[in-house]
């Protein structure tokens, strides 16, 4: 009942107060504009600021997929081993942990 109250509410309040504007709209009558990306994108134009020219285009295409293929294959590749909870402290502690983290936000 609660998450219903809180999913009503969170459409209820974007159905009145929208959606903020993210910049301001573009103004053709500036000649000279100095680019500047939004806030949850500078890290990524920050890295592609120091890759040369040339690698430019597959670190923009590339480097995206490699890194969510390196978090999704590790368990498709190697998944022999020990199973057992109780032999496995570290795992169990960082999952509880993890856990714990993600429900004190």
């Amino acid at each position: 009942m609660f998450g219903v109250a809180v999913i009503v509410l969170l459409v209820a309040l974007a159905w009145l107060g929208g959606a903020p504007l993210l910049a301001k709209p573009p103004d053709p009558t500036i000649l000279q504009a100095e680019l500047r990306p939004d806030w949850y994108v500078l890290w990524y134009f920050a890295l592609l600021a120091l890759t040369p020219a040339k690698l430019g285009n597959f670190v923009m295409i590339l480097a995206p997929l490699f890194f969510v293929l390196f978090l999704i294959l590790p368990p498709l590749v190697a998944n022999k081993g020990e199973r057992s909870a109780l032999r496995r402290p570290w795992a169990i502690g960082l999952v509880i942990t993890c856990w714990m983290m993600i429900g004190t936000l």
